[in-house]
């Protein structure tokens, strides 16, 4: 390894490194996730489109916005390996803040090879998933944490590939908890990310992202759910139990926390279907969550919409808004 780094424990999917030609994705001492940068290669035009958006954020809007949703870009390293001095992109690692990530890696865009593609690639590149036409996306791996039995559980890329659009749905749902209102404030979370990128995207005309992915994360543990539920909703519960001066929150409390399942009533979120005052707190005070749009290495500069992109975002939401509502059905009425 090159000196003061070690191997990123929370990859999911990508290069990684082994110990030859390919050092993949790795953490430097200083907390920063790093890639090599190779002169004139797809990771120089990375890291030139990291100085791009975040040297021009402040005097660009549509920079600026794009910004919140990349890893911060914390500039370049040079780090020995071998005897030899090597380039690296610094980036923020977005799993840094939680204690039990869980992680799920989605390639975005029905086409994924990029316009200089030579025709070998593109075969390549097509044959790598059956189905990128029709949903627009594809898993390339999960990692998810087991707070029952405090374990992790792993998702390859070869189950990825395995996924078809018939069971597309019950792939994603493997990414989630046991727990139902859990479930809830993560997907309804998600959507909402997904509807402000979604956004960002049908207005901006700078940028065609090719073979980019999002990397969904949440927190694993849940007695920082628990906290934060404790915290931020339990003037929502229906009971009126102990619980609310105690340092826990209980699991019949946690299940009754209201929600009017009625999506016709005005009190609940068009897009979620959940408590207006409920979602407010996910999007505006939640650090459990984060969506961050990864692996930038073949972006190109366009004039018009990024079509094949918005697809794959449009049919992934999709999937999200109806495991969502599959979740909400279950929770207890008022």
């Amino acid at each position: 390894l090159p000196e003061e780094t070690s191997l990123y424990s929370h990859q999911v999917a990508g290069h990684e490194y082994d110990g030859n030609t390919k050092l993949g994705v790795l953490k430097h001492k200083n907390g920063a996730i790093i890639k090599p940068v190779m002169e004139n290669g797809r990771s120089e035009k990375e890291l030139l489109f990291y100085e791009n958006v975040f040297c021009n954020k402040d005097s660009d809007s549509i920079l600026s916005e794009l910004s919140h949703y990349l890893p911060k870009f914390l500039g370049t390293c040079q780090t020995r390996i071998k005897d030899k001095e090597k380039k690296f992109l610094c980036l923020e690692d977005v799993c840094e803040t939680f204690s039990k990530p869980s992680i799920l890696d989605v390639k975005i865009g029905k086409v994924t090879y990029d316009p200089e593609a030579t025709g070998t690639k593109i075969e390549y590149e097509k044959s790598k998933y059956l189905y990128s036409e029709v949903l627009g996306f594809r898993i390339l791996g999960m990692k998810i944490y087991n707070y029952d039995e405090e374990k992790y559980v792993h998702k390859d890329k070869k189950f990825g590939k395995g996924i078809t659009p018939e069971n597309m749905k019950n792939a994603l749902e493997l990414f989630f908890t046991s727990n139902l209102f859990i479930n809830c404030c993560i997907l309804s979370g998600f959507l909402h990310k997904l509807n402000e990128l979604e956004n960002w995207f049908k207005r901006q005309r700078k940028f065609a992202f090719y073979s980019s992915s999002l990397l969904f994360v949440y927190e694993g543990m849940f007695t920082a759910w628990n906290k934060w539920i404790k915290t931020n909703l339990h003037n929502f519960c229906r009971l009126e139990c102990q619980e609310k001066e105690s340092s826990a929150i209980s699991a019949e409390c946690l299940r009754n926390i209201f929600i009017d399942n009625n999506s016709s009533n005005n009190l609940n979120c068009n897009t979620c279907l959940l408590h207006k005052s409920i979602c407010h707190k996910i999007i505006s005070d939640c650090s459990l969550i984060r969506v961050a749009m990864i692996d930038c290495a073949h972006v190109f500069p366009t004039s018009t919409e990024d079509s094949n992109y918005v697809f794959g975002l449009e049919k992934l939401k999709q999937f999200i808004q109806t495991i969502l509502n599959d979740q909400i059905k279950l929770l207890p009425k008022n």
